[in-house]
């Protein structure tokens, strides 16, 4: 089943939803307040959603590599990253390089929010952020942490 995450269409069914990788930050503030809708919707009450993601402004920001080469067998990946200002965006170039010819190029728009944005959307939408950590060890959040894990319930009134 496909369905378009701003708009899942379902009404409290869930205990747990989760969002993980690189599946945030595909839509600007209004799609992304949506889709948290969406997943506000579609959770019981007191029921609880994680988020988990390296794109949130603090982890990303202060560690983003402007270029990037990897090597997967005779490939060569570049990865250019562009923040763009004005729209809070991350934009990547991919280009893959075979015997030091591109073969392939892909661009990629990632929008970047706060913290703090982020929070207030879920709360603007009914799913209360209850703790911030940087990893599966719990430890405490902060700039520079390398992901984001951050986990809201739903109250018991929508």
């Amino acid at each position: 089943m496909q369905k378009d995450m701003r708009n899942l269409g379902f009404e409290s069914e869930f205990d747990f939803a989760y969002c993980l990788g690189n599946s945030f930050g595909y839509f600007n503030r209004q799609g992304t307040k949506d889709f948290f809708g969406s997943v506000a919707k579609a959770l019981k009450p007191g029921g609880r959603f994680l988020l988990e993601t390296g794109i949130a402004a603090e982890s990303l920001l202060p560690n983003l590599d402007e270029r990037n080469w990897i090597r997967i067998d005779d490939i060569l990946m570049l990865i250019e990253n562009q923040y763009l200002v004005e729209d809070s965006c991350l934009k990547t170039t991919y280009s893959f390089l075979k015997e030091g010819r591109r073969v392939e190029t892909a661009i990629s728009y990632h929008f970047v929010f706060s913290v703090g944005e982020i929070s207030d959307m879920l709360r603007a939408v009914g799913l209360e952020p209850t703790s911030y950590s940087s990893g599966t060890d719990l430890e405490a959040y902060e700039v520079g942490s390398n992901d984001l894990l951050l986990v809201a319930e739903k109250g018991d009134s929508r």
